[in-house]
C-alpha cells in the first residue's frame, strides 16, 4: 500500500471467520498505514476457499443460486451433493484449506515479498488462531505478532461458543452494579436474586410464566407463534439490542428493568428500540430478519462451505458434545445464541448420523422452516485430519515478541480465553486489556461515541517501537470514554421519532387516497399493501466520561 519503493517495515492483517474475506479489513488497513505515516507496507490476504481466491462453491449441486432450495445459501438437504462436488472439484484435498495450510501460505508470501522488510502479523478474531499458527512456523522475517479478539489455541470451541456468552454477560451485569447511576435507575432483585445477572434471568422465568393475556410484555415478545419470550430475547440480545454492539449494548440494563415491571410504557419503548411495526411482535421481526438475501456475494461474503469446514475439522469439541446438552447450558443463562445450526453443520460434515451432535436436526430443521426431516439425509464426511498444532500453544520465536489485546465485553471471543493464550504463550508478550472493549478492539470503538481510536493506535506504536513489549505506547486508554448508562433521554427520543414516521406515513397515506375512490363491479377496492422489510436499527450515541485499562508485560 505504499506509494513508491517498500517501507522498512511491512504488515499482514488477517481476517476472520473462519472464511471471512478480507474485503472487511480494508478501512483498517488504510487508517492503520495512516497512523503509520507511510512508513509500512500493508497487506492482506483471502484464506483459500474465500473471497478473491477460489471460493468454495458447488457449481454442479447449483446450491449457491437463488433457484436451489435455499435460495442463494446452503440448504441442509443441499450439503450432501455439495460436498460430492467441491470434494471432486479439489481431488478430496480438504487439507488444502486448513488452518495450517494457510498459515504456510502466509509464510511463503512474507518470505516472497518481504525479504528485507521488519514484518508483523496481526489477526483477529479467527484471524488469531491462524497467526498463532504462524507463529508455530516462526518464519525469520516476522519480528511481532498481534492476536485481538483471541482464540485459545488450548480450549477454543465452537461447540461451547454459544453459552460461553454468558461469561462476558455476568461481567457487563457487574459494571451497572458498581455503576451509580445504572444501578439506581436499572438494577433490581439484588437481595432476592444475590445479583443483577440472575435478577436478569428469573425475569426470563417470570415472562415465560405468563400465559397469553396476561402479560403485555410476553405477549409482544412471543407473538402469535409458539417461542418462549426468553427465546425471543436471547436472539434479541444477539442481533438486535446486541449485547457485543457498543452502540447498544447500554439499553440492555433498561429494557430488562422495563420488561421485569412490564406496562404499555415498556411495550412501547421496546418497539422504538427495535423499530417493530404496529401489530408485528418482536418473533415476527425477527423472523423477518433472518430471511436470507436473494443473492451471494463471492467477493464480499463469508465462505460457508470453508468455515463449516475449518469448525468441523479442527475448532470443535472432540467427541462432540451434543445439541441438548448446549441448549441446556445456554438456556440456563441469559446472554447465550441458539446455536442448532453450528451443531447440524458439524453432524452432517463430520458423515455419521449417529453422532451426538445430530440431536440438533430437529431444531435446526424448525429454526429454517424446512418442512422435511433432515435425520433421513445421507451425509458425506467434508473433513480434514487434525495436525501436529492442534491444541498446541505457539512458543513465541526467540528473535520475535506477540501483543494478545481483549475486550473484557468480547461476546465472541471471551476475554478467559485471550488470558489462557497469553498465560501459555512463551517468551517476549503484552497484553493489553480493555475493560469495556468488545471483540477485536483494534477495529472496534470500545464504547458508543469511541472516536480515540485507541487498539489502532496502540497495534501503530507496537509496529512502530519495532515489536519492543516494554515500550509500546497504550496512554490512549485513558481517553477512551466510559459506557453511559443513563439511556432514559435517547429512549424518548427513539419514541417520539417512532411516533413521527408514523404521523408522516398516516398523513401521507392519507393526502394520496382522499376524495378517490376506485370502482370495479359495483364494489370497491383499496390498493394493495406493499411489502416493508424491517432491520433491527443501531445508533450511534457519544458519552463522556474515563475509561479503565490494563496492560500486562512478561518476558519469558
Amino acid at each position: 500500500m505504499s506509494d513508491s519503493e517498500p517501507a522498512k517495515k511491512a504488515v499482514w492483517m488477517l481476517q476472520g471467520g473462519p472464511g471471512f474475506a478480507s474485503v472487511g479489513l480494508e478501512q483498517a488497513m488504510t487508517k492503520l498505514q495512516r497512523l503509520l505515516n507511510g512508513q509500512a507496507d500493508v497487506y492482506t490476504m483471502d484464506h483459500r476457499g474465500t473471497g478473491r481466491s477460489h471460493i468454495l462453491e458447488c457449481d454442479a449441486a447449483q446450491a449457491f443460486y437463488s433457484g436451489s432450495p435455499g435460495g442463494a445459501y446452503i440448504d441442509y438437504r443441499e450439503v450432501p451433493n455439495c460436498v460430492k462436488d467441491v470434494l471432486f472439484q479439489i481431488d478430496n484435498h480438504t487439507n488444502a484449506f486448513s488452518v495450517t495450510s494457510a498459515a504456510k501460505d502466509v509464510e511463503l508470501l512474507v518470505k516472497t515479498l518481504n525479504k528485507d522488510q521488519e514484518t508483523f502479523v496481526y489477526g483477529s478474531s479467527y484471524g488469531t488462531d491462524l497467526t498463532a499458527r504462524v507463529m508455530h512456523l516462526a518464519p525469520a522475517e516476522v519480528k511481532g505478532y498481534v492476536l485481538d479478539g483471541v482464540w485459545s489455541e488450548s480450549i477454543g470451541s465452537f461447540a461451547r461458543f454459544s453459552s460461553q456468552r454468558d461469561e462476558p454477560g455476568k461481567y457487563f451485569a457487574s459494571l451497572c452494579e458498581n455503576n451509580e447511576v445504572c444501578k439506581s435507575k436499572y438494577a433490581y432483585g439484588l437481595e432476592q436474586h444475590g445479583d443483577l445477572f440472575n435478577a436478569w434471568r428469573s425475569t426470563y422465568d417470570k415472562l415465560d410464566e405468563a400465559a397469553f393475556g396476561e402479560n403485555e410484555c410476553s405477549d409482544f415478545l412471543r407473538g402469535d407463534t409458539e417461542r418462549l419470550p426468553s427465546e425471543v430475547l436471547r436472539t434479541v440480545f444477539s442481533v438486535g439490542i446486541a449485547a457485543g454492539d457498543t452502540n447498544s449494548r447500554h439499553f440492555i440494563p433498561a429494557v430488562f428493568k422495563m420488561l421485569d415491571t412490564c406496562d404499555a410504557a415498556a411495550v412501547e419503548a421496546l418497539a422504538a428500540l427495535l423499530k417493530v411495526k404496529p401489530g408485528q411482535s418482536v418473533s415476527e421481526l425477527i423472523k423477518d430478519a433472518y430471511k436470507p438475501p436473494a443473492t451471494f456475494n463471492r467477493v464480499t461474503e463469508a465462505s460457508p462451505l470453508l468455515m463449516a469446514l475449518i469448525k468441523a475439522s479442527e475448532m470443535w469439541t472432540y467427541p462432540s458434545p451434543s445439541w441438548a446438552e448446549e441448549k441446556k447450558a445456554i438456556e440456563a443463562g441469559v446472554f447465550g445464541s441458539y446455536s442448532s445450526n453450528e451443531f447440524a453443520w458439524y453432524c452432517l460434515l463430520n458423515g455419521d448420523m449417529s453422532d451426538p451432535s445430530c440431536d440438533s436436526l430437529v431444531d435446526a430443521g424448525q429454526d429454517a422452516e424446512l418442512q422435511a426431516d433432515l435425520a433421513q439425509i445421507e451425509p458425506v464426511k467434508f473433513l480434514y485430519e487434525r495436525d501436529e498444532y492442534y491444541r498446541k500453544v505457539a512458543t513465541v520465536p526467540a528473535h520475535a515478541s506477540v501483543m494478545v489485546m481483549n475486550g473484557k465485553l468480547d461476546f465472541q471471543t471471551i476475554h478467559s480465553w485471550a488470558q489462557d493464550q497469553y498465560e501459555k504463550l512463551v517468551g517476549r508478550k503484552l497484553f493489553v486489556e480493555f475493560e469495556f472493549g468488545p471483540h477485536c478492539i483494534a477495529l472496534t470503538p470500545s464504547t458508543a461515541g469511541d472516536t480515540t481510536d485507541c487498539g489502532l493506535r496502540i497495534l501503530s506504536s507496537y509496529i512502530e517501537k519495532g515489536g519492543d513489549v516494554e515500550n509500546v505506547d497504550t496512554s490512549c486508554m485513558t481517553e477512551m470514554p466510559d459506557i453511559n448508562f443513563d439511556v432514559e433521554a435517547e429512549l424518548a427520543q427513539r419514541i417520539e421519532a417512532k411516533k413521527a414516521a408514523a404521523n408522516a406515513t398516516m398523513t401521507a397515506h392519507s393526502g394520496a387516497t382522499r376524495g378517490k375512490k376506485v370502482v370495479q363491479s359495483g364494489k370497491h377496492s383499496s390498493n394493495k399493501k406493499g411489502k416493508v422489510t424491517h432491520h433491527l436499527g443501531k445508533r450511534h450515541v457519544k458519552h463522556s466520561a474515563k475509561s479503565r485499562g490494563k496492560k500486562h508485560h512478561h518476558k519469558n
